[in-house]
């Protein structure tokens, strides 16, 4: 009596996902016989198993169920390297590692895979008569070593050994389809990025990887398992002799170390030793003939005993019941019309077992003459230069009307190549000459009904065009457009010098076209982003051409700030300017400068420029650093002949100076604007000497005073 699997969603605490769930209970017998075997008829014996247990370890062998999650399996049976009752998710916890060197490997597992050194292996195996020539079963991987590093580099081990009894000749079929490569970490996931935890990898068969079950790839509360990653649904497939003994081998083994656990799922009533068809012959899997082939033979070996009788039936697809097809009573049957075939096959026991297969045939496509795919380049433009053979108008243009979801587009350098749909051209492909032909191969889906085609890829060269990267616009303060002081003019002519008899044009300004723009060139009067689109009337091919206009003024606000006091011995200016441009300084015609800041400027006045860099406009200013003459002259040359301290005069005109000699006796009082001194007292000239002053003076609205001296030379 089989046992029942109830399938209830034990939800993860406030997460709203539902996990696997696992049960102990069944014998490996069970677990067989009860949900891994799906034929009636088939003869199983012989059955073992091996895990954690076996050593006073974890246990690695148990049913699962879905349990109401997305689980690609509702039932099955696991395989673990760790303790299973860590299998169901979420995916939250720390990679799990159970067992240790206590729980052995299996030497016929690495044997058969050529890893040197195995721990912690789960195995379940039995004997069986297959009742035609192919055994099959679906399976998926999971492991731990799924992290975005670990799958280039290392990678468990698992294997189904299918052993011939009376030969002893052994085949893994945990391999990927079509080939010999061993299902693995290592062989299945996708490109791993190159990080500080490690030096990354392309990716490898990534067709056959799932996903990952943590982030940013997948929320790990609404992953089924704890496992990190997992491959997609595979089938296990078999050649057989029907009626001869075989046994199959299901391990999994830690490699290496104990670290970091694997899993096989393999779904529960998939294993099948009976009348097994294969694959469906669909167009989307590549197993369908071609319409214009005279048909297909399906089936399976026959029973060379004479111990099975069979039966062929085809789905009626209106009444939703098989028909049997009269005189269809071989082990074969050829097929010319696509449907659903069953073969029933009877033992001599009266046990029945069958199988069911799809078939379909393939449209054939037809691939007619194309027009040359054109781009335009400019002349002297080191850019690669790629054309989009993914382009949705290419491909609309190949298929001609024909079914985008049936028909599939690639394109080969070479037509040996197209025939055998090897190296397809990348979306984005970047010509080898120029023209050249490229050759186009479409395709029925996976099938192998094809027809090709050609494409010449076409460079059209227009002539220089002179646009530059970006121009500069002068503008006023209100924004309006202004001629330049220095440099490029103002307004700017984007010019593409092209012949409008040869060409159309567009121009856009940040996308939008401009109504009007359709000239060789044009004049902005605003800034921002600028486009044209130009099409060569001769060839039809498209060229855009982008530019950036920029705003740039002369300084619209400007402050200068004296900060050093009056008399001081180190006079410092700073100015700082505000406006669209990029502004530089200069003092009384000196370099500019890109800092605002000047030191050591002598008294007096003074002008200082400021410019936009760019040449849209410059403003001068003037100012005065307050100071005082050290040396009076007073011999008539033009030159020292009067002292007074002249800079006071426009700033505190009020401000009256004293002059005393040596001995501190007042010879003079004078104000700044007076024309000063000229080295006489009562209308004699005093000799030659230092001779002392003071001033009293506003400055910044303080009153201040200020004593100092002077020489007087005759």
């Amino acid at each position: 009596m089989k046992k029942i699997l109830t399938a209830v969603c034990l939800v993860l605490a406030g997460s709203g996902f539902c996990q696997i769930s696992i049960d102990e209970s069944f014998s490996a017998q069970d677990m067989v016989e009860d949900i891994l075997i799906n034929s009636p008829c088939a003869e199983v014996s012989s059955i073992t198993s091996r895990t954690g247990t076996n050593f006073s370890e974890p246990n690695g062998i148990a049913v699962f169920n879905a349990n109401g999650s997305d689980f690609p399996f509702q039932n099955g049976i696991i395989l673990s390297t760790g303790d299973v009752r860590k299998a169901p998710g979420p995916n939250n916890s720390i990679p799990n590692s159970d067992g240790t060197n206590a729980w052995p490997g299996d030497e016929e597992l690495e044997l058969i895979t050529n890893v040197e050194e195995t721990f912690n292996a789960s195995y379940l195996k039995f004997r069986f008569i297959p009742l035609s020539n192919r055994i099959s079963f679906d399976f998926l991987f999971a492991s731990e070593e799924y992290n975005q590093n670990f799958e280039c580099f290392f990678s468990d081990a698992f294997a189904f050994i299918l052993t011939n009894v009376a030969t002893g000749e052994s085949t893994n079929l945990a391999v990927l389809p079509g080939t010999g490569i061993p299902v693995s970490v290592t062989n299945i996931h996708p490109e791993v990025e190159e990080t500080s935890e490690g030096s990354g990898c392309p990716a490898k068969n990534e067709i056959y990887f799932d996903t990952y079950n943590f982030l940013p790839f997948r929320d790990p509360d609404e992953s089924p398992t704890d496992f990190n990653g997992q491959t997609v649904v595979l089938k296990a497939l078999g050649e057989v002799v029907q009626g001869e003994a075989y046994t199959i081998k299901l391990v999994v083994a830690d490699a290496g170390d104990t670290q970091v656990d694997t899993a096989v799922f393999i779904g529960g009533n998939t294993f099948n030793v009976g009348i097994e068809l294969g694959n469906d012959l669909t167009i989307e899997n590549g197993g369908a003939p071609c319409e214009d082939s005279p048909g297909v033979e399906i089936g399976v070996t026959p029973d060379d005993s004479g111990s099975t009788s069979y039966q062929w039936f085809v789905l009626d697809p209106v009444a939703g019941i098989f028909q049997i097809i009269p005189g269809a009573d071989e082990s074969t049957l050829f097929v010319e019309d696509p449907g659903t075939y069953k073969l029933e096959g009877t033992l001599t026991s009266g046990c029945v077992d069958e199988d069911e297969i799809v078939v379909e045939f393939a449209p054939i496509p037809v691939a007619v003459p194309l027009e040359d795919y054109v781009i335009c380049a400019v002349e002297g433009d080191t850019n690669p230069i790629k054309f989009d053979l993914g382009d949705p108008d290419l491909i609309d243009e190949i298929l001609n009307g024909q079914n985008p979801e049936i028909f599939k587009v690639s394109f080969h350098e070479t037509l040996e190549d197209a025939q055998n749909a090897n190296n397809p051209l990348p979306q984005f492909y970047e010509n080898t000459s120029n023209p050249q032909t490229v050759y186009v191969r479409i395709t029925a889906g996976s099938t192998i009904c094809h027809d090709i085609t050609t494409l010449d890829l076409v460079v059209s060269v227009i002539p220089f065009i002179p646009l530059e990267e970006s121009y500069r616009l002068c503008v006023d303060e209100d924004g309006n457009v202004i001629e330049e002081e220095t440099g490029e003019p103002s307004p700017v002519v984007l010019d593409t010098s092209l012949n409008p008899n040869d060409y159309n044009f567009q121009w856009f300004f940040n996308n939008v076209p401009i109504d009007g723009a359709m000239g060789p060139s044009y004049v902005p009067q605003v800034a921002g982003a600028y486009k044209v689109r130009i099409e060569d009337l001769k060839r039809g091919c498209t060229l855009t051409l982008t530019t950036q206009v920029i705003e740039a003024s002369p300084p619209f606000e400007y402050d200068i700030r004296v900060l050093s006091d009056f008399f001081a011995t180190n006079n410092i200016v700073e100015v700082s300017a505000e406006g669209l441009g990029t502004y530089v300084f200069g003092l009384d015609g000196g370099s500019f400068q890109e800092m605002g800041r000047f030191e050591n400027i002598s008294t007096g006045p003074h002008v200082l420029v400021i410019k936009d860099l760019s040449g849209c406009g410059s403003v001068r200013v003037p100012f005065n650093i307050v100071g005082y003459p050290r040396l009076l002259t007073p011999n008539n040359d033009g030159f020292n002949d009067t002292w007074n301290i002249f800079d006071l005069a426009e700033i505190d005109p009020s401000a009256t100076i004293y002059i005393f000699d040596r001995f501190g006796k007042l010879l003079r009082a004078q104000r700044p604007t007076n024309a000063g001194w000229d080295g006489t007292f009562q209308g004699n000239p005093l000799p030659s000497s230092d001779y002392w002053f003071r001033v009293d003076y506003l400055e910044d609205g303080q009153n201040k005073m200020f004593r100092g001296h002077f020489t007087l030379k005759r």
